[in-house]
């Protein structure tokens, strides 16, 4: 897990307004199990973003995806957490 804690922030105005969390990461070989993304309590599944070639990439998720994965977008106190089981 690679993780960056921090203090609780509050991002209702932020989720409401189609902020989007960037990232740009490089493939080296696809995950052969889950990946998943996180800000504050919530994840999505990421191992889609992680398959089909090698690489640099960008990807941008709005922040209202992880408050509908269950993140309290007022109390955030992990702004990004990226979690895999496997190459």
């Amino acid at each position: 897990t690679a993780r960056i804690p921090g203090p609780t922030l509050d991002l209702t105005r932020e989720t409401n307004a189609d902020i989007l969390l960037q990232m740009q990461y490089r493939v080296d070989r696809a995950p052969s199990g889950p990946v998943r993304l996180s800000l504050g309590s919530g994840s999505i599944d990421a191992a889609s973003l992680f398959g089909g070639g090698q690489g640099w990439r960008t990807v941008r998720v709005p922040l209202k995806c992880f408050r509908d994965a269950g993140t309290d977008v007022a109390k955030v106190d992990s702004p990004f957490a990226l979690t895999a089981t496997g190459p």
